[in-house]
């Protein structure tokens, strides 16, 4: 499996530059169609543009999130491949929401049923796997890593946090870690 992740990751990465730009042109001449146009042109066109360029995206995030995983030592290790599958859980994310999102009534329910891409599904297989993957880093009570890269050091030796607050949720943790590690990973 790794060697297959290696050649499919190669494949996607050298593209994912030009299907982000084709996104902002997409949405730059959004900005220049009337109400009318503008409802055929995100259902018909956009979506599909969107579907793509943030699918590949989440495709080579996850990849990078198991190859990191496999290579962890230490709990620590798991840090990176946390918040790689946090970003492929926001980015498939952000295709849910633009499903929902949907400007036409003739498109609105579309992809509620649609067993083609289930965005849905693919959103909370993501997370399913971000909580995994925090499972295997931080500690049994899921508040290491919070007390010890969040926190202030005279908060964090309170070992009874319940009392207090209860432990940060994946989306608030893996936020907070980025602002906290965003020059060291």
């Amino acid at each position: 499996m790794d060697e297959t992740c290696t050649k499919l990751d190669a494949m996607i990465t050298p593209k994912l530059p030009a299907w982000q730009q084709l996104v902002l042109d997409v949405k730059k001449l959004m900005l220049e169609l009337n109400a009318h146009d503008l409802k055929t042109f995100y259902g018909d066109f956009y979506l599909s543009v969107l579907f793509q360029a943030n699918g590949l995206q989440a495709l080579h995030l996850t990849i990078q999130a198991y190859q990191a995983a496999q290579s962890a030592k230490k709990p620590d290790d798991y840090l990176k491949p946390f918040l790689l599958a946090d970003q492929a859980y926001q980015t498939v994310n952000g295709i849910v929401s633009a499903e929902k999102d949907q400007p036409s009534t003739k498109w609105y329910d579309f992809y509620d049923n649609d067993g083609y891409d289930n965005m849905p599904l693919a959103a909370k297989k993501l997370k399913f796997l971000r909580q995994y993957i925090r499972t295997l880093g931080d500690s049994d009570d899921e508040d290491r890593w919070e007390r010890q890269l969040i926190m202030a050091t005279s908060e964090a030796r309170v070992m009874m946090l319940s009392n207090t607050h209860r432990e940060m949720d994946d989306d608030q943790l893996a936020k907070k870690l980025r602002e906290k590690l965003i020059d060291k990973l």
